[in-house]
């Protein structure tokens, strides 16, 4: 157990000392929510950390706000949790075959096949040619850029109509 004295750093037995961390600030609200959240400040009650509900009297069912943190992109870890829940298989196993098939297209594309997802999309690699262009802080400079290779993504059909 650490010895803990008056000033702001502790000493554990066998390892010296050491400065003690500072506590986290600002509150877990995201700057992209704090422009609602400032402007609306006496219509808003907070919940838990970064959910906010209208503070009306009254109200069925308010609408409920959440903080940009809370509203999470699709990870490979999400994605895998919500398919293990919805199939019944273990999280390891699921990640396992998300693995594999990511490992599978990265193989596929870089053998130069193209992949395709009936309804979904296309996935397939063009060659970027090779194009001049300036250097921003000397704009008289000229500088080739050589040509590469891209992975380009063409939305099916579905798709399409879904985010018409």
């Amino acid at each position: 157990m650490a010895a803990w004295t008056f000033s702001s750093r502790r000493r554990r037995p066998g390892r010296g000392i050491r400065e003690r961390r500072r506590p986290r600030t600002g509150g877990g609200i995201n700057p992209g929510f704090i422009k609602i959240r400032f402007t609306a400040l006496f219509f808003l009650t907070q919940l838990s950390r970064g959910t906010y509900v209208p503070a009306l009297t009254g109200c069925q069912q308010p609408p409920v706000y959440k903080a940009r943190d809370e509203m999470q992109n699709l990870t490979k870890r999400n994605l895998a949790i919500r398919i293990a829940e919805e199939t019944g298989l273990t999280q390891q196993q699921v990640v396992a075959v998300i693995q594999k098939t990511l490992d599978s297209i990265v193989e596929a594309l870089r053998t130069g096949q193209t992949i395709e997802f009936r309804k979904f999309g296309v996935f397939d690699v063009r060659e970027r040619r090779q194009r001049i262009g300036r250097n921003p802080h000397k704009p008289d400079q000229v500088v080739v850029i050589p040509s590469r290779k891209v992975v380009r993504f063409r939305p099916g059909k579905t798709m399409k109509e879904m985010f018409k």
